[in-house]
């Protein structure tokens, strides 16, 4: 029988990517995000320094593509959804992956 398991503990299991990124660290890195807006950095600042600090080279061309968004004056959230939709298929819903 087919067991089906919330989203939350695939995440945690490292079982679901969105666009070949592991879930649960872009979840840890747009957490990081937030906690240095809510610090008081400045919003390009940040998006730089979240950028430099992950290695992994999907997330980081994902956050390079955001942050030249807001460098061009695009909101955050739209800067957000343009990035997520280059992850999307082509009927246009985005691929959560399971491994």
């Amino acid at each position: 029988m087919l067991e089906l398991l919330p989203e939350t503990a695939l995440i945690e299991a490292g079982e679901l990517s969105l666009g070949g990124v592991p879930a649960a660290q872009l979840a840890v890195t747009y957490g990081q995000l937030a906690d240095l807006l809510r610090s008081g950095v400045p919003l390009l600042r940040a998006l730089t320094v979240v950028e430099k600090q992950t290695s992994q080279p999907g997330l980081k061309s994902i956050l390079e593509e955001i942050r030249r968004q807001v460098e061009d004056g695009k909101t955050l959230a739209d800067a957000m959804i343009k990035a997520q939709k280059s992850m999307c298929n082509e009927r246009g819903e985005v691929q959560w992956y399971c491994h």
